[in-house]
Order: C-alpha cells, then structure tokens, then sequence
C-alpha cells in the first residue's frame, strides 16, 4: 500500500506537533521514522528511528521493539544487517509482533534502494505484523544464520 500524498503531507505534520510536545515518546519518534523512510526520507529517517531506538532501549519488548528492529533491518546500514535480523528473530521466537501493523511501504521503498532480501523482506513483514508462521523464513539463509 503506498501512501496518499495529502495523507502524507498530513500524517507528517501531525508527527512533528506531536513531536514538539512530547520529544522523548519513543513511539511517536519511531512511526514517525517508519512514515519518513517509506517515504524515501532516509536520512531524517534514520535520525529518527536512532532516537526513537535510543528512547526505547531497555524497555521490555513490545510492537515498537520489532517495528523498530525491522526498521533498521530493512533501511539501516548494511553491516549491521546481520544483528537486526538477529535481534527480530529473537522477538518472534519470543512471541513479540507488531499485529495489524502495516510495513507494506517499508518493504516497497527497501526494495526501491536495492535492498539485498527483496524476496524474503515481504515475508518477514507478513509475519512480523500478522500470524504468519515463523516457520515460513526457515528457507531464507540469512534467517537460519541470524543469531
């Protein structure tokens, strides 16, 4: 599902209101970060999904935890691919998910930029957000390896 462009423009001043008064709510920082880099606004992005990763460290996983993780998963730098997918797999095995939540633009602007899972990041998002069997990545190497 791609975004309405006056949907966006919208959803983006609603963030930044929401920011201003409360800069410390690791949600709002991370779906804001969601919505920005679905958008193709990487590097602001990626600011905000490190705030949002930062205000919500050593809390108990919860939904924001893998939106967060499957974030820096799919647009984050490649080296540290390896430990996002490490600490998701962790998450799900766990029984953590994100219900209901939609990463279908994250997965499409991931796969936009050339992101090396382009068949693997659908299926990760499909389990991360509904009641898709884990099970279901057990072909992806990547996903066996992922520690």
């Amino acid at each position: 599902m791609r975004f309405e462009r006056k949907d966006l423009d919208q959803a983006e001043a609603f963030y930044k209101q929401a920011i201003e008064a409360d800069p410390k709510h690791a949600n709002i920082l991370g779906d804001y970060a969601q919505l920005l880099l679905a958008t193709g606004k990487k590097k602001e992005g990626l600011e905000k999904l490190r705030e949002g990763t930062s205000l919500h460290a050593g809390q108990k996983e919860n939904d924001l935890s893998t939106e967060l993780a499957f974030c820096w998963y799919a647009h984050g730098p490649a080296k540290e691919r390896p430990e996002w997918l490490g600490r998701l797999k962790t998450m799900l095995k766990d029984g953590v998910r994100s219900k209901g939540w939609n990463l279908t633009s994250n997965v499409e602007r991931a796969i936009d930029n050339g992101h090396p899972a382009k068949n693997w990041l659908g299926k990760l998002a499909t389990v991360i957000a509904n009641d898709a069997k884990i099970t279901s990545l057990n072909e992806w190497k990547a996903w066996k390896d992922a520690e």
